[in-house]
């Protein structure tokens, strides 16, 4: 698939998170999403348009803020620690390299969010069937992360794996394209019979 069809699927998804802000579920919910998908489209510009992976990896991690807030409805704060202290020590190991640094702190943030995914789902805190949107959404967008991390583990010096994931190339859009329409979808009020939350 062409770069530039990939980007204008991504940038429709956040066009259909954008629109009818009428029939929402929660005003805070559907800021947090947008907020969330339009830092998705400003990293894909920068990684598939630009080739430019550190900056589009930095930006990707306000993705996760973003939904961390929005399944937890806590700020992410208190989690620095967490993240950043492991983030800096990759930092190190891997001698001073910024895209690793920041694909650390991603990764450390899209566990989170994708830990408080699951709690949302469990404690229902999302009417049907929106919470099934964003567990769907949040589980194929962590299916293409790990097709990525597998395609680029040979960049990474000190992990020296030599194994052939060409079938992960290909598996990447297949992933993120339903997880971003899923994800779009989420914060609409689907379910007619229910009152704004």
């Amino acid at each position: 698939m062409n770069e530039n069809i990939k980007f204008t699927i991504i940038l429709i998804c956040l066009l259909i998170a954008l629109t009818n802000r009428q029939s929402v579920l929660n005003r805070l919910d559907k800021s947090l999403l947008i907020l969330g998908m339009l830092f998705t489209v400003v990293s894909d510009f920068f990684l598939i348009i630009m080739n430019l992976f550190t900056i589009g990896v930095f930006f990707f991690c306000f993705v996760h803020v973003f939904y961390i807030m929005r399944y937890s409805r806590a700020s992410v704060v208190k989690f620095l620690p967490l993240v950043l202290i492991p983030a800096f020590i990759l930092f190190f190991i891997a001698d001073k390299d910024l895209l690793i640094f920041f694909a650390s702190i991603y990764a450390q943030l899209f566990i989170l969010s994708y830990g408080l995914t699951i709690r949302s789902f469990i404690k229902k805190r999302y009417p049907f069937p929106n919470n099934y949107l964003i567990l769907l959404g949040m589980t194929l967008f962590l299916l293409c992360d790990i097709c990525v991390l597998l395609i680029n583990t040979n960049r990474i010096s000190f992990l020296s794996i030599n194994n052939d994931f060409s079938f992960a190339r290909q598996a990447i859009w297949f992933f993120y394209i339903p997880s971003q329409l899923f994800l779009s979808l989420s914060a609409y009020k689907l379910n007619k019979n229910l009152q704004t939350l």
